[in-house]
């Protein structure tokens, strides 16, 4: 696959299936903690909430090993820079125009030659710098977040099954959402690249994420409860 909007598309889905399933498993966790009312409303239904929690995890645990796939015949991160790399041309002026006209649902727009003129035409060594920001990520998620997606939800190795605990110990709460923020900051970079014709760089987007799942999170515990 070649198409730039394709695999930007294909990691947007991937990386929202992550913050999802992370942020419901820790919203829930949370909240049941706080909510004496939640919790017990939950517990008349262990069996359930314990199969929804741990499909919870295995679905982060899953899309985040994909996001961060070294396999070179696998979507990944490393593979969508790559492509961008060796696809520089689909960032041309040209090809925005076409983005731009096809995002219109219109036949002219006055604006649009002023617009591609000032907008950025990026270089392979901006795709490069990501890269090199990518590689330092990919060793925390090496550290943590990999050998619990090897060794417990992609195969469930004998010697591991009484150290899952000491596996999860390995990775905290706050090195996950690490790792979301810095993928959440990748995509709004390549959005922003892609459609808009201008280079942003990490740190420049808010992460809000959590904040959007725990509201829903919240009012569906809330019908629970009540």
């Amino acid at each position: 696959m070649k198409d730039i909007e394709e695999l930007y598309r294909e990691f947007d889905s991937e990386l929202n299936l992550a913050c999802w399933s992370f942020y419901t498993w820790k919203s829930i966790k949370n909240i049941a903690a706080e909510d004496k009312k939640i919790l017990h409303a939950l517990n008349k239904n262990p069996l359930s909430w314990n199969i929804i929690l741990y499909s919870l995890q295995n679905a982060f645990f899953s899309a985040i090993g994909r996001l961060f796939d070294t396999d070179r015949r696998t979507f990944s991160i490393h593979t969508l820079l790559r492509t961008c790399i060796e696809n520089i041309d689909q960032f041309n002026k040209d090809a925005l125009r076409e983005r731009k006209i096809k995002g219109s649902n219109v036949d002219k727009l006055p604006w649009l030659d002023g617009y591609i003129e000032k907008s950025y035409e990026p270089k392979k060594v901006d795709f490069q710098n990501l890269k090199s920001e990518v590689s330092k990520k990919q060793k925390l998620y090496d550290s943590g977040c990999k050998p619990i997606r090897d060794k417990i939800f992609a195969h469930k190795e004998l010697k591991e099954i009484k150290r899952v605990d000491e596996l999860f110990r390995k990775i905290k709460i706050g090195e996950i959402q690490n790792l979301l923020c810095f993928l959440y900051q990748i995509e709004k970079i390549m959005f922003e690249i892609l459609y808009n014709g201008r280079l942003m760089n990490i740190g420049d987007f808010t992460f809000k994420e959590e904040e959007f799942v725990i509201k829903d999170i919240a009012g569906l515990l809330d019908k629970i409860k009540s």
